[in-house]
């Protein structure tokens, strides 16, 4: 089981993305988080394999130095969600730092297949596996 780690800005959004994650396959949703002034004592307490978080939330908590929050976590792997249709925003996940960047609405079903690569490999599967 790949335990992960939700945090997104809105309550309801959160209740579906967290249903969906839910229903895959050997997934363990170890905890949701909406707001991200505890985002890192939420990774301590939780200590998912993977966190799916959201752009906003990471906004919102002001935290700009995401590779503190990598540091402070070496075993975590980051999945960042926006909710914008364009690609800057995914180049601006990658440059955060984060492993994945999906658009919430258009690419979060990919999950699906970077959950069951990591479950069988304990790695994260490489962008041309996504697809």
């Amino acid at each position: 089981m790949v335990r992960v780690l939700l945090g997104y800005h809105s309550e309801v959004v959160s209740a579906r993305l967290a249903e969906l994650l839910s229903d895959m396959k050997a997934v363990d949703l170890t905890g949701v988080v909406f707001q991200g002034g505890t985002l890192s004592s939420d990774l301590d307490r939780c200590s998912p394999d993977v966190a799916v978080l959201d752009m906003r939330l990471l906004l919102r908590a002001q935290i700009h130095d995401f590779t503190a929050l990598k540091v402070r976590h070496p075993s975590v792997r980051f999945v960042l969600l926006y909710d914008y249709p364009f690609t800057r925003f995914s180049r601006e996940c990658l440059r955060f730092g984060a492993e994945y960047c999906f658009d919430t609405l258009h690419e979060f079903t990919h999950l699906d297949s970077i959950i069951a690569h990591y479950n069988a490999t304990g790695q994260l599967a490489s962008p041309q596996h996504v697809h």
